[in-house]
């Protein structure tokens, strides 16, 4: 396979997808997340976007399939602009803690506490097999570059807020005297899940039972992640909170794949989906898969503090489809 064609194959794999702007509500005191939860946090001025390159189209009800989607249409099938503290083992089954009352318990919520959407795609590219999440960019930017500039990648990037700590407690390697102000960022407790779902009956494809599922932390950060002893749960010891860690950790990615060539990934970490073959009434075949995107604040990360409720977020996500011929 000569270079003109990899550059060509490449041009049609590269997907960038959704960009979302998000700018939160403000809380009345900035404490650890799951000390005061809020039922009523809403997103305001949420802008989401979805954009296709050459070859690829994307759909939001896997019959209408356009290169671009616009905010405004989007917004049409969101369930909800929420974004809570919540927590997911799967991506697909979410849960808050419920402290009252010292019951310390895990409880199931409805998807009005994060944003989650199907996406379908499309390609008549016969050499398209996998669909991975990839390019992490976001430690190469602050917010308001974000906002100026068009970048091409993956990223989560938030303003940040500054808080002032109201008493002693451990932040990874370092300690945050009471008294302390210091910027916090809502990027750094974000998750992103891609979990693949069956194309439906009209596509003619049987179900399939191995379905790909990633859970991705942007920040990069295990050592500040999932159930960690330090960060916001030592806040919240040292606020009188009694609970556990979890037991039960998510396979979290912290980094996404990367290439040899255009058709062939070095790891699996950030494959998300796998395409199938579809017939067309003239006897062609189109590629399809189909995911559901959810984007949530991850409870359990150390650094999911209520003051991060107050920043605003810039998230895009680029997919890049990929695999040998069939």
């Amino acid at each position: 396979m000569n270079i003109e064609i990899l550059n060509k194959i490449t041009k049609k794999f590269v997907i960038s997808v959704l960009t979302l702007m998000y700018t939160f509500v403000a809380f009345a005191q900035a404490t650890f997340a799951w000390i005061t939860l809020n039922n009523d946090t809403q997103l305001d001025d949420t802008e989401l976007y979805v954009v296709a390159d050459n070859n690829f189209y994307l759909s939001l009800d896997g019959k209408n399939f356009y290169n671009n989607i616009s905010n405004a249409e989007l917004q049409k099938v969101l369930k909800s602009n929420a974004l809570s503290d919540v927590t997911t083992i799967d991506g697909i089954n979410f849960f808050e803690l419920d402290d009252q009352e010292g019951r310390n318990i895990m409880v199931p919520v409805d998807d009005s506490k994060y944003i989650t959407f199907d996406l379908w795609f499309r390609t008549d590219d016969p050499t398209v097999q996998k669909l991975y999440l990839v390019d992490n960019v976001g430690w190469k930017y602050n917010y308001q570059t974000a906002l100026d500039s068009d970048i091409d990648g993956t990223y989560v990037i938030s303003k940040g807020v500054q808080w002032k700590s109201d008493v002693f407690f451990a932040y990874g390697e370092n300690n945050i005297n009471k008294g302390s102000t210091g910027t916090y960022y809502a990027s750094d407790s974000i998750r992103i899940g891609v979990v693949e779902s069956n194309l439906d009956e009209e596509f003619g494809v049987e179900n399939k039972e191995d379905l790909k599922s990633l859970i991705f932390d942007p920040s990069g950060n295990p050592a500040l992640g999932y159930g960690v002893g330090t960060g916001a749960y030592d806040y919240a010891m040292k606020k009188g909170k009694t609970y556990g860690l979890p037991t039960e950790f998510p396979n979290t990615q912290y980094t996404l794949s990367t290439f040899k060539n255009p058709y062939e990934a070095n790891t699996e970490n950030s494959l998300c989906a796998t395409f199938q073959q579809v017939k067309t009434e003239d006897g062609s075949y189109l590629a399809y898969t189909k995911v559901k995107v959810s984007v949530w604040l991850e409870g359990w990360d150390a650094d999911c503090f209520n003051a991060v409720i107050l920043d605003s977020l810039l998230i895009q996500l680029k997919f890049k489809g990929s695999g040998l011929p069939f």
